[in-house]
């Protein structure tokens, strides 16, 4: 049964209304075209939510994931396009440049030039670390220019990913909270982060035994040298190529997307 409903026309015979009755609400659309051909879109669905009929539900259990970053400490070098136009522009910019005569610049001989002398003894530090040389996943101090990304060992299953847990469905914690949840049952408080954003970055089907849905939530490393809890056994810092060795094509391609 319908409680109430309501429609309004504009113009060139498009028309939009609104049904309400019982548990559920719809919006639908007409359109004349321009044959005087007209069709009906109604999109029907629970008066609490706003999903599409043909729109599925993600699968059971709903898992939050805590995706723990640490951002570049130094700025990434530079494409070898950018070095080829930045010779290009200084050798286009170094034909205008003129030499002014001493006596105009400095008639009256009262500039020095100054040098400090440890500007002469500064050497910038290589960007190669020597856990980049050794492979050490377990420090910060490598792979300085890229991002890096958490992730650790189940204790139990001895599998890795995330530090995730299955949200209770009770209505009072969200997925945000069950992946901060899941982040403290990993870390402690041995770390400080900040959580990016209340939704998640994306989802993706559980393929583990028992399936569920998957939904990946981001913190960014602060400071702290990391600690497990007993839940976890090992942990890596990984880049976005790098998280491949722990996930499938079709996975690793989707993280790399959203991270």
């Amino acid at each position: 049964w319908v409680a109430s409903a309501g429609s309004c026309r504009g113009r060139g015979g498009f028309e939009w209304g609104f049904e309400c009755g019982g548990s559920l609400a719809g919006v639908w659309f007409r359109d004349a075209g321009p044959r005087g051909a007209s069709f009906v879109r109604r999109y029907r669905g629970n008066a609490r939510g706003t999903r599409p009929r043909d729109v599925r539900v993600a699968d059971r259990p709903l898992i939050a994931n805590m995706i723990v970053e640490r951002l570049p400490v130094v700025t990434p070098a530079p494409e070898a396009w950018e070095v080829e136009y930045q010779s290009w522009s200084a050798e286009r910019r170094a034909k205008f440049l003129r030499e002014l005569p001493t006596d105009l610049v400095d008639p009256k001989g009262e500039f020095e030039e100054l040098q400090d002398p440890d500007d002469a003894k500064f050497q910038p530090a290589s960007r190669l670390t020597e856990a980049d040389v050794s492979g050490d996943t377990k420090t910060l101090h490598r792979k300085l220019d890229q991002f890096l990304f958490l992730v650790v060992q189940d204790t139990k299953t001895k599998q890795w990913g995330f530090p995730k847990e299955a949200n209770p469905e009770d209505g009072v914690q969200t997925m945000r909270a069950t992946a901060k949840a899941a982040m403290d049952n990993c870390v402690g408080d041995s770390i400080e982060t900040f959580l990016v954003g209340n939704a998640p970055a994306g989802h993706w089907p559980e393929p583990n035994a028992g399936g569920g849905t998957n939904f990946y939530h981001r913190a960014q490393w602060l400071e702290g040298d990391l600690r497990l809890t007993e839940k976890y056994s090992d942990f890596k810092w990984l880049t976005k190529d790098e998280l491949g060795e722990h996930f499938d094509e079709a996975h690793h391609k989707f993280l790399k997307d959203i991270c």
